[in-house]
């Protein structure tokens, strides 16, 4: 049983192992950890679990590969209540708890967005003399990013630097995400700028964070830089890309590099999404440019993307501003139509439309 467990072969474990406990032989720690592994291979986390509660009943004594495996088992579920109630039977059982516990137990928390457990456990480590690794730094890196802690991200990135002289990518990536989601763009750039110095290969996903970082605050220019890096990079952009850059140009009110940006993404097969629509759509009605902005609404209309809010605002804005009345109040009803909720921004938008073109009576 064994050998097919090293061999990943976690069906005929399991099955070597029911047929077991069926003919009622007294299986040993080593049986039951074997069928544990197998577990947490099929992430079958409920039934690692239950096996433990076998093992209690059978009064076989658990051990750091049970553990361990159990609460790996718990990661991938994303079952951090598990994982620590694994945890803590390990120190009331006074079993040796190493790296790759302390990293598991880490990394269900960070799954299941409890950073500050993430970060308890974390704090942990050097009080039971135990040393943090690269996938500990990536886990507590991870969960402070999923909790909106952009500082306690980039703190933790920064020790891990100076402890270990570098990263993995993930970390990389998830200290970008939290500098972005902080709002911190020059910061993202400075991690993003240290992990193409260093031998990490960057990968859409910092790159698409330090994007939206600039997007975030109206820094169309580095955005674009940033999508110019991707495509000499060779790193495939994905329509969260596009839309992250479309978006970046339409606060910018950038509307030709945004309807280029969109243009580029038929160009390169990836699909449209209503986000770069929108983003172009606003672009467009920010430049003045409405028969820009209704061509792309026709665009939407006739594909398979569901318009909404934010769609028939823009569009109705763009006509508004020009005075194109007509325009603005079909739109209007096509909302209607659409069964899409209006709000008070776009009844104004079509009242501003109205007012504009000296339709008051239609206002």
């Amino acid at each position: 049983m064994c050998a097919c467990a090293k061999g990943a072969a976690w069906e005929e474990t399991l099955q070597f192992f029911t047929g077991m406990l069926q003919r009622q032989v007294l299986l040993g720690r080593s049986s039951f950890n074997a069928a544990i592994g197998a577990f947490e291979k099929a992430g079958e986390w409920e039934k690692a679990l239950g096996l433990v509660a076998v093992m209690a009943q059978n009064r076989v004594n658990s051990d750091t590969i049970t553990c361990t495996a159990t609460i790996c088992a718990c990661t991938k579920g994303s079952e951090w209540e598990g994982s620590l109630q694994v945890f803590s039977e390990m120190i009331q059982s006074r079993i040796d708890i190493g790296t790759v516990t302390f990293s598991a137990a880490i990394s269900a928390c960070e799954k299941g967005s409890e950073w500050q457990k993430s970060l308890q456990l974390f704090s942990e480590m050097p009080l039971s003399k135990v040393e943090s690794d690269a996938i500990t730094y990536c886990a507590i890196i991870s969960a402070c990013e999923k909790g909106a802690e952009w500082e306690k991200a980039l703190q933790l990135f920064n020790v891990a630097l100076q402890s270990r002289g570098e990263c993995g990518r993930i970390a990389y990536s998830a200290a970008i995400s939290a500098c972005e989601k902080g709002g911190e763009w020059q910061k993202a750039f400075q991690v993003l700028d240290a992990m193409l110095q260093s031998k990490v290969e960057s990968d859409e996903i910092a790159l698409n964070a330090a994007i939206s970082a600039c997007e975030k605050s109206a820094k169309w220019e580095k955005a674009s830089l940033l999508f110019s890096v991707m495509e000499q990079s060779k790193v495939e952009s994905s329509n969260i890309t596009f839309s992250a850059v479309i978006s970046a140009h339409e606060k910018g009110s950038e509307w030709k590099k945004a309807l280029h940006i969109l243009n580029m993404m038929a160009r390169d097969t990836v699909e449209s999404n209503l986000v770069s629509f929108n983003a172009a759509l606003s672009a467009c009605e920010k430049g003045g440019k409405w028969e820009r902005a209704l061509q792309l609404f026709s665009i939407l209309l006739a594909t398979n993307v569901e318009c909404n809010a934010v769609t028939f605002g823009a569009a109705v804005a763009a006509c508004g501003k020009c005075g194109e009345w007509e325009n603005a109040s079909h739109i209007f009803s096509v909302m209607a139509q659409s069964k899409v909720e209006y709000n008070t921004v776009n009844f104004n938008a079509v009242i501003s439309a109205c007012d504009t073109g000296g339709e008051w009576e239609q206002a």
